[in-house]
């Protein structure tokens, strides 16, 4: 109840080591889950109509993220709470007015980074800065050594179906394993 009650709806532990790549741990995934193969088809699906995963600089995509949090009332049952989620634009620290660069994490192995989930989109922009892509979902990762969490994670009401946040998840995965 206490962990509910500060966000914390579920915990998951994942042995890299144990897979030789992504697709042995989704082939496990597949063969141990009651979904069965459903999650498989769902990053494919995001995979064919031309989701994409990366690292970006939160500070470049804030109107994407307010778009994100405020494109669904209800998550998980429950009304979205905390001014973080209902921040709007300038509540967040404001558009961006010059483009920015991902600037590679101090130590590899400790940082906090913010990965996405992308659709190319020409002519888009945050703020003054055309970016030609829009955020659609996304994961606050935190690696201390050889563990790594998630701290938010949000994907965009009208793109959940088209299976983004399991192709952000995967993606995620992959990168830990290489």
């Amino acid at each position: 109840k206490a962990r509910r009650a500060a966000g914390i709806t579920g915990i998951a532990v994942i042995d890299l080591n144990d897979y030789a790549s992504p697709d042995a741990l989704l082939e496990e995934a597949a063969t141990i889950t009651s979904k069965r193969r459903q999650v498989n088809r769902a990053i494919a699906r995001a995979q064919k109509e031309g989701y994409y995963v990366k690292p970006f600089p939160f500070s470049l995509h804030i109107p994407d993220l307010v778009e994100v949090h405020h494109s669904k009332d209800i998550r998980n049952g429950r009304p979205v709470m905390g001014e973080y989620y209902l921040a709007d634009v300038e509540g967040l620290g404001g558009a961006p007015t010059a483009p920015m660069s991902l600037a590679a994490p101090a130590c590899p192995e400790h940082h906090w980074q913010y990965w996405g989930v992308f659709k190319r989109d020409e002519g888009h922009r945050q703020g003054a800065v055309r970016t030609d892509e829009r955020l659609l979902g996304y994961v606050t990762l935190r690696r201390q050594g050889d563990s790594a969490w998630y701290d938010k994670i949000m994907g965009h009401g009208a793109h959940l179906a088209a299976g983004i946040m399991n192709l952000l998840h995967y993606e995620l995965v992959s990168q830990m394993i290489a």
